[in-house]
């Protein structure tokens, strides 16, 4: 599948109703993912998306002001507007704006029938404590089960500070280190616990967590980014 991205707003329009087919076509390509339940990673592209157009609409002043540059990038964490020289006609960014403004009741509906789909998976999802949980958490590990495949993904994480515009942010890095076949020989998350202590020993009392869920979504697409983004609030709390 293509990449959304800017450029299909700030490309040159020449025919107005072919960009607007082509975005209405990237959109129910979208949805079509979404209808299969795969939720990432069109909700991030599209959240993201969606708030660097909004930026480009409050800065309008600031494109105007670039003529005849051609918009060529966002970067929205620092907010900046990046352009490259260019002999245009300023009915383009007029013609951009318009095609902007156009999208985005579009662009909000896939959104939020995203947003459907996460808060369903998020509500049917419960991460539970394995034995005592210690007082260090910025390293352990989560169990994760993939019921269409019959396995239970086995993943250490570890969190970091990051630094961006002076705040400081939690990130988390994941690894999966081993997967356990769903009613084999390990069937417990206990037994899971131990089995891992005994073979990686760097975390001799790691914080532990056990995905509990009896939904049969795509893995990787949508039950661990949402696993993921709960285990964080979870450690945040």
């Amino acid at each position: 599948m293509k990449t959304f991205g800017l450029d299909y707003f700030t490309a040159p329009v020449d025919d107005a109703e072919k960009r607007q087919y082509d975005i209405l076509g990237a959109l129910q390509q979208r949805r079509s993912e979404l209808s299969r339940t795969r939720l990432y990673p069109v909700i991030a592209e599209l959240i993201e998306l969606r708030e660097t157009l909004q930026l480009l609409i409050e800065q309008k002043g600031k494109v105007d002001a670039a003529i005849p540059k051609q918009l060529t990038d966002v970067d929205w964490e620092s907010k900046q507007l990046t352009y490259t020289q260019q002999h245009s006609d300023p009915q383009n960014l007029e013609k951009m704006f318009d095609l902007i403004e156009w999208s985005l009741p579009f662009l909000d509906a896939v959104i939020d029938e995203g947003k459907v789909l996460y808060d369903f998976v998020d509500e049917n999802i419960i991460l539970e404590d394995v034995g005592i949980v210690p007082m260090y958490t910025n390293e352990g590990y989560f169990f994760v089960p993939e019921h269409r495949s019959h396995i239970i993904h086995v993943l250490r994480y570890e969190l970091s500070m990051l630094m961006s515009d002076g705040q400081h942010y939690r990130a988390m890095r994941t690894n999966e280190i081993e997967q356990v076949e769903e009613g084999g020989i390990i069937r417990t998350p206990e037994a899971i616990k131990l089995h891992i202590i005994s073979t990686h020993r760097e975390l001799p009392n790691p914080a532990t967590f056990v995905c509990e869920t009896e939904l049969d979504f795509p893995y990787y697409e949508t039950i661990l980014p949402v696993v993921k983004r709960k285990l964080m609030m979870r450690l945040a709390a």
